[in-house]
């Protein structure tokens, strides 16, 4: 299924979740299907508020074993702005790998007023796989390790994937 949205200061990721998406969940166990809420209204969040963006793509696929979520939008992209911020706000120039390492830690967000900054950090743990894109750099976390990828060919936009076990036991 794919869905895309046009970012015009009334979406909503909790209005997008229970109209698109949740009916694609039926059937799931209660931790699964609450991880997905808390996943994706998490990532979507980020698409709407920090992104900056015009426009915004979900991808949804299932399978007997697995679903996957990506989110895509067309904004600054995150560790671009996660760069600009530090710079702009707190005067340090930091190169886009290291913005991307930040992340692994939590509790950092670019809006402190509005965010704890645990989104990205508590998402990507509770996943099976977890993925950032953007900048020609990759954030990636899975049950086997975290990484960090320079060099990477990518979009400057930012695209969010995730992937979880149908079967899951996570909560």
């Amino acid at each position: 299924h794919k869905f895309e949205y046009d970012n015009n200061g009334s979406l909503g990721e909790d209005k997008i979740f229970r109209a698109d998406i949740q009916p694609l969940l039926k059937g799931f166990e209660k931790n699964v299907f609450s991880a997905w809420q808390y996943a994706f209204t998490e990532m979507m969040n980020n698409a709407i508020e920090h992104a900056r963006a015009t426009k915004i793509a979900v991808l949804f696929s299932t399978n007997a074993l697995e679903t996957s979520i990506v989110i895509a939008d067309n904004g600054i992209g995150i560790f671009k702005n996660i760069q600009t911020f530090l710079k702009e706000e707190r005067g340090q120039d930091l190169a886009l790998d290291e913005c991307v390492s930040l992340l692994f830690a939590g509790k950092f967000t670019t809006a402190e007023k509005f965010h704890s900054g645990e989104g990205i950090f508590f998402t990507s743990h509770l996943m099976d796989e977890f993925v950032i894109t953007s900048d020609d750099m990759i954030f990636s976390r899975d049950n086997f390790s975290d990484a960090t990828v320079k060099g990477f060919r990518g979009p400057s936009s930012t695209v969010v994937s995730m992937s979880l076990s149908n079967q899951s036991k996570k909560s």
